[in-house]
């Protein structure tokens, strides 16, 4: 499982190692705003199956997972799992939970879908990039699904 911290409009690297695998992104409370510069630029692609350049904030918002406001939340940080999958044809806009997703095809796309699954609030955030798995340790014998745990 690769992990990974959060900024406005991150975009993940590589996924090939990882169709069919779940990818973790840490968020930060600060960023679960509707100050996020991400959300206000709807950097987004698609709906359901989204670009791996999609901004994490706006999936989270987009697919109903988390709902933000001009606060923070209370927490330090969520957890947000999505499942990699292979590129798409088509990436189609939508309307959902007050933001517009945006239309791509393949030809002007050459990353990988992600699909929302899971998001997790975290009582704690470091921000310590050593704790942050190496993508090259993460090649072989991850797990094919993310610890459950209940949604709110």
């Amino acid at each position: 499982m690769l992990n990974d911290n959060y900024k406005p409009f991150y975009e993940l690297p590589n996924l090939s190692q990882f169709i069919g695998k779940y990818i973790e992104v840490r968020i930060e409370s600060s960023y679960l705003t509707h100050w996020n510069p991400a959300i206000v630029k709807r950097h987004i692609w698609g709906n359901d199956f989204y670009t791996s350049s999609s901004d994490a904030v706006c999936v989270l918002i987009h697919s109903g997972a988390y709902k933000i406001g001009a606060e923070a939340p209370d927490c330090a940080a969520v957890s947000v799992y999505f499942k990699v999958a292979k590129n798409r044809a088509n990436y189609n806009n939508v309307f959902r939970n007050g933001i517009k997703s945006r239309k791509i095809t393949s030809s002007g796309y050459e990353g990988h879908s992600i699909r929302f699954e899971l998001v997790q609030e975290r009582k704690d955030f470091d921000k310590n990039e050593d704790e942050l798995v190496n993508l090259v340790d993460l090649a072989y014998g991850m797990p094919t699904k993310p610890r459950e745990v209940k949604r709110k």
